[in-house]
């Protein structure tokens, strides 16, 4: 029996019988490529950079960390993007929470990858400790300034680990540094959570606005498209990740945490001691772990 005929292209092996032109050969291999690409496709494969672009690490070894002056890649297949926000998202969230959906977008000189979350739209309240003091979860308060004990300021003088224990009290956690600037920025890398303006006594509690912090949620001009008051000005928050240089992936950071170690910790926002022309959604300090100071206290989230 005469064999068959094989043609090779791209790596593909196709073999024609005896008498089948090269004409079906060539739709055969074509209809083959075809299929082998959607099977990628479903297997969830992340769009590659054009040919010739950088990689977003490119010259930096595995486990290494990112130059400031990296160079910032030409991902020219890559966009920043919002999934939809569904009815059952929004039912878990309730009133007093803000809906973040999943998002992909670029971070400063790398491209990050969230998945759902809802934010507390105001920073976590006195009221709102002191029940978890009485459930023995939360420690005594110890502020030195008597306003700051109102049931409706943020709850202040807290370290960072006090403030991770509160938040699984509350079946919650601290945001991640990517999730608390996805809220404050959006996938559009805006300047602050009411845009492009520099801040105002009307948009947040800055050094110029009084004394000290006043009630959360006090300043609703400065609120974010999704509902989120007080990420700028009155405190600053507390975010889970270690301060520091981020880890070096290939591709897209998913769900980012930060260094694995190290002592200090971001806080972010600024707070009623930053002057009007630096607090900003991109405002961040890092500081000991250990520190508890009138100006800084926290939000939760919760995966959804």
């Amino acid at each position: 029996m005469p064999r068959p005929d094989r043609q090779m292209q791209g790596g593909l092996s196709v073999a024609a019988a005896p008498g089948v032109s090269s004409g079906a050969v060539m739709l055969q291999r074509s209809r083959l490529v075809l299929a082998l690409s959607l099977v990628t496709v479903g297997r969830g494969a992340w769009p590659q950079p054009r040919p010739g672009a950088p990689a977003a690490d490119a010259s930096i070894p595995d486990g290494g960390t990112i130059p400031e002056d990296a160079p910032i890649p030409d991902d020219a297949d890559l966009t920043s993007r919002w999934a939809p926000v569904t009815a059952a998202q929004r039912a878990a969230a309730g009133v007093a929470r803000a809906v973040l959906p999943a998002a992909t977008w670029r971070l400063g000189s790398r491209w990050v990858s969230v998945g759902a979350f809802a934010i507390d739209r105001t920073e976590v309240t006195v009221g709102a400790w002191r029940r978890c003091m009485a459930a023995g979860s939360c420690p005594t308060l110890s502020d030195p300034l008597a306003a700051m004990t109102r049931d409706g300021m943020p709850v202040v003088n807290v370290t960072h680990a006090q403030a991770a224990r509160y938040c699984a009290f509350a079946g919650a956690r601290l945001p991640t540094d990517a999730e608390w600037s996805l809220a404050a920025q959006g996938v559009e890398g805006r300047r602050s959570p009411w845009g492009t303006r520099p801040a105002s006594c009307a948009l947040a509690r800055t050094s110029g606005c009084g004394d000290g912090a006043t009630t959360a949620g006090a300043t609703p001009g400065g609120a974010s498209p999704e509902g989120a008051l007080d990420l700028v000005g009155n405190v600053a928050e507390w975010v889970h990740d270690r301060a520091g240089p981020p880890p070096v992936v290939r591709g897209v950071a998913r769900d980012p945490t930060g260094p694995a170690e190290g002592s200090r910790r971001w806080v972010r926002g600024g707070s009623f001691r930053t002057p009007d022309g630096e607090a900003s959604g991109l405002w961040r300090q890092a500081i000991d772990a250990l520190e508890a100071r009138v100006d800084v206290g926290f939000r939760c989230v919760r995966g959804l």
